[in-house]
């Protein structure tokens, strides 16, 4: 993945002035930005699915017995 140096030296920047807004370490800013937009992002999708028209599926189970429960002791 070839960069410019302009380009490495503008995310550097960005990483740096999140780490100060959010008062850790650039790595870390970074990692809860990337972590703070997968997240938004999953939320969006489960909305989206929560919204979607779906059928709902229901049975009976039928619950097994025990064997203490059913008498002849077998």
């Amino acid at each position: 993945m070839a960069q410019s140096l302009a380009e490495r030296f503008r995310k550097a920047r960005e990483a740096f002035e999140a780490g100060l807004e959010m008062g850790c370490s650039p790595r870390d800013a970074m990692a809860r930005k990337r972590w703070q937009e997968s997240d938004r992002r999953l939320k969006a999708r489960m909305a989206q699915m929560d919204c979607s028209p779906r059928e709902t599926v229901t049975r009976e189970v039928e619950q097994p017995a025990f064997w203490f429960k059913q008498g002849d002791m077998a």
